[in-house]
């Protein structure tokens, strides 16, 4: 392919083979159009692999399956895309059960502008790591704006919030990044680079604000030698004094480097369990490096230790028990939920690409406890690490909320893994969410979801604090009653709830 300016609301390429060449694109979005049943205008990924899987029984093939291999994208030029370079087929990939690997992709001269969280996206399972992917004059202008935490309780995807605004790579024999450059629209505390198992890492000629990371035994070279090393010292450790079994938490550990730049490796151990890294820092600097997304299956103490330094963490089991008055449930898809003192947890299946085409969801709700005059807020968490944008959990109000497909005054507020946090409403009154905000955003979680009711009229808004809110929509509902169903809602995805209150 050459020589083409290409618009979508999806992906630009998504391509497989071997012996490949794109050269001469402009690829641009938001799409002109929605993108099908999901109804984004968010350009997803420029270049996306596309697997070539194995032949079914019988089946003839005009070419030999196996890996993608030979790719070359030349003279590429991305605009508005939220994740530019999307090369994987680990498990958090489409279609990553046909894929038989992938050999060298070479990208060559590519300009990337308003990029997403993570603009170049590399992952592969470790049992059949990508052999070599290979950037030349590379230019990055990303948005930016994260904070560390961010990338806490966000699972494996390029369209989650990840610890790293440039290149995130797993499981990758060779990654080379020859005369590539980022530059941030708004500083972004998250590093450069984060690699997990990357075999040789090679930057020549790299520039980009903030740390590297590296976990596993790979080795590294700058400019054609190897890497500067350096030794750094551990100074602190940082955990919650608390958590619950099987939820995420993240520890951090300060280091210092008191010698001159270059990489240090340092190593936390989490009863145990060795979790390490090795960081770029310059000389003098001083980092927090964070561990997110810890958890442990047993309840106790958990001792996190690094070069004489220590913290404990205790983990408590919750005291569960089904859910009770004041509340009820409805599901119409499979569903499963519990409740522990305050906190409510809701898990439901759901079989449509979104919630209106099959108006299928669980909910735990509280009937006609909504009169023409309220608020609603309710804190959500993501402890499972959900991933998919078609998920939501959020707050719901209905007539009647056991009645799906048919019963008005049907409104939503919900945030979505890898699509932000939107609002979803029946307009015309026919018990069917027909409008909505855009699904073009990201998640960072906790995140905070309120609903305000004067008579007909509806706001949604959501919040990083649960201090300071931002309005989603103001809409009109005539065909809602004078009490409606209030409650927390699921579809595709889980969540925690806390903090719940109606006044």
């Amino acid at each position: 392919m050459s020589n083409c300016i290409l618009n979508s609301s999806a992906n630009t390429i998504r391509a497989g083979g071997r012996n490949v060449l794109f050269t001469n694109l402009v690829m641009y979005g938001p799409g002109q159009f929605p993108a099908g049943t999901s109804q984004r205008h968010r350009l997803e990924a420029g270049f996306q692999i596309l697997p070539n899987r194995a032949p079914a029984a019988g089946e003839r093939r005009l070419v030999t399956p196996g890996p993608i291999d030979n790719m070359v994208l030349s003279n590429i030029t991305m605009i508005n895309t939220g994740t530019p370079i999307f090369i994987a087929y680990s498990s958090d990939a489409s279609y990553s059960a046909n894929n038989l690997g992938v050999g060298r992709i070479t990208f060559n001269n590519v300009t990337i502008t308003g990029a997403g969280p993570t603009p170049i996206y590399v992952s592969a399972p470790p049992e059949n790591p990508a052999q070599a992917i290979v950037f030349n004059g590379v230019r990055v202008i990303e948005n930016g704006d994260h904070q560390a935490r961010d990338a806490e309780q966000q699972g494996y995807s390029p369209f989650s919030i990840l610890q790293a605004y440039g290149v995130y790579g797993r499981n990758v024999r060779q990654l080379e990044l020859h005369g590539v450059r980022f530059e941030l629209a708004k500083p972004d505390a998250r590093s450069a680079i984060f690699g997990e198992n990357v075999g040789h890492l090679e930057l020549d000629r790299f520039q980009a604000p903030g740390l590297i990371q590296l976990s596993g035994e790979g080795r590294v070279t700058v400019d054609g030698a190897p890497a500067a090393a350096t030794t750094a010292q551990v100074t602190g450790i940082e955990a919650p004094a608390s958590v619950f079994t099987g939820e995420p938490f993240t520890a951090a550990v300060a280091v210092r480097n008191a010698g001159n730049a270059g990489f240090a490796s340092m190593t936390l151990d989490a009863d145990g369990e060795m979790l390490s890294r090795k960081l770029w820092l310059r000389a003098g600097e001083t980092v927090t490096v964070p561990f997110v997304n810890l958890k442990r299956a047993d309840a106790g103490a958990v001792w996190l230790r690094s070069e004489g330094l220590a913290k404990t963490v205790t983990v408590a089991k919750r005291n569960t028990h089904p859910v009770a008055a004041p509340f009820r449930e409805f599901h119409n898809t499979q569903a499963s939920s519990w409740q522990d003192g305050g906190t409510t947890f809701l898990r439901a299946a759901g079989d449509f690409p979104l919630l209106q085409f099959g108006d299928q969801y669980a909910s735990i709700y509280q009937p006609k406890s909504l009169g023409t005059a309220g608020v609603i807020t309710v804190k959500l968490e993501n402890p499972e690490l959900r991933t998919n944008w078609v998920g939501r959990a959020g707050i719901v109000v209905r007539n009647d909320l056991d009645h799906p497909g048919s019963s008005p005054g049907y409104l939503i507020v919900a945030a979505s893994p890898a699509a932000g946090v939107s609002m979803e409403w029946d307009e015309n009154g026919d018990g069917l969410l027909d409008r909505h905000t855009p699904f073009d955003g990201n998640t960072v979680w906790p995140v905070w979801v309120r609903l305000e009711r004067h008579g007909s009229r509806f706001t949604g808004s959501y919040s990083g604090d649960g201090e300071d809110w931002t309005k989603l929509a103001d809409v009109d509902l005539p065909a809602a009653a004078a009490k409606l169903d209030v409650g927390m809602i699921a579809y595709r995805s889980s969540a925690l709830f806390e903090q719940w209150k109606i006044r």
